[in-house]
């Protein structure tokens, strides 16, 4: 039985697990065709931190080789991938298979910057989530409350 078997302690090692990764899937200018391979083998993934990983550098071929093939996820960390830099069909790429997703980090992404529609894309699809962390996004009460009526 490994750490993960356990949903308390997966949900616990994942919620104090402060190392990003380090790889930088935009460093790589890795294809689309070979990030589908890497994530296919990733298909029961329950939990993902691509945290600093500059998510505005992919393109939609990209980002859909990795967020098509994780639909089981129920812990995504994305902290430091410059989402608010994101068009609406690449937010939609990433987040619209996201439906199971229980615990988000969005922190450190500069959402004040985003729209009302993009912010719409990213959170609509979420209907299971229980925890939202946007630490370090200079919210608004405005932003605040949109967040809050859309959730």
């Amino acid at each position: 039985m490994t750490p993960y078997d356990n949903k308390n302690s997966y949900e616990k090692q994942f919620k104090n697990s402060n190392k990003p990764s380090n790889g930088s899937l935009n460093k790589w200018a890795i294809s689309p065709e070979i990030l589908t391979k890497l994530f296919q083998q990733l298909g029961n993934c329950m939990a993902l931190n691509l945290s600093k990983n500059n998510l505005s550098h992919m393109n939609e071929a990209q980002l859909q080789a990795i967020f098509q093939n994780i639909p089981h996820a129920r812990y995504l960390k994305l902290c430091e991938t410059d989402l608010s830099k994101l068009d609406e069909a690449r937010l939609t790429v990433i987040f619209q298979n996201l439906t199971v997703l229980v615990h988000l980090d969005l922190s450190e992404n500069k959402l004040s910057e985003m729209d009302d529609a993009r912010l719409m894309i990213v959170l609509q699809h979420l209907t299971h989530l229980k925890s939202l962390s946007l630490h370090r996004n200079s919210l608004d009460s405005k932003m605040l409350k949109n967040f809050l009526l859309i959730l």
